[in-house]
């Protein structure tokens, strides 16, 4: 796996593949090939540096474990990596006053895969 993240620096098609798996395969070409179109606006040295602050940055749990915020977390039940079972395990555990909204028919990026959802969900959360 790390070499198929690594490779997407570069790799439109590498990119194009974390999109599929991270979204379970659900999605046509033509909705990956607009997420690689998207992701082509960044430059290879930000994605470099996102990769490295997301896999090797700071561990920070520890600052904000017990932090009473009001967070809402959302998770898409199609993604492998970051679903509402690794939410639980994470975010949940370390905020007490965290709230899970899980979203069936979402894979990792429900911004893009259902914008209305989110978009109520998030206005809920807020109070609006």
């Amino acid at each position: 796996m790390w070499e198929l993240f690594v490779g997407a620096v570069e790799d439109s098609g590498n990119r194009r593949t974390i999109f599929d798996i991270t979204t379970g395969s659900r999605h046509d070409g033509a909705w990956l090939d607009a997420r690689v179109s998207s992701s082509e606006r960044s430059s290879s040295a930000a994605l470099r540096s996102y990769l490295e602050s997301w896999t090797r940055g700071s561990d920070i749990h520890e600052r904000v474990e017990g932090n009473p915020t009001p967070v809402l977390v959302v998770a898409g039940a199609n993604d492998p990596a970051m679903g509402p079972d690794t939410m639980r395990s994470t975010w949940l555990q370390w905020y007490p006053n965290a709230e899970l909204e899980v979203f069936d028919d979402v894979g990792h990026f429900a911004p893009d895969e259902n914008p209305e959802a989110l978009a109520t969900v998030v206005e809920r959360f807020l109070g609006g």
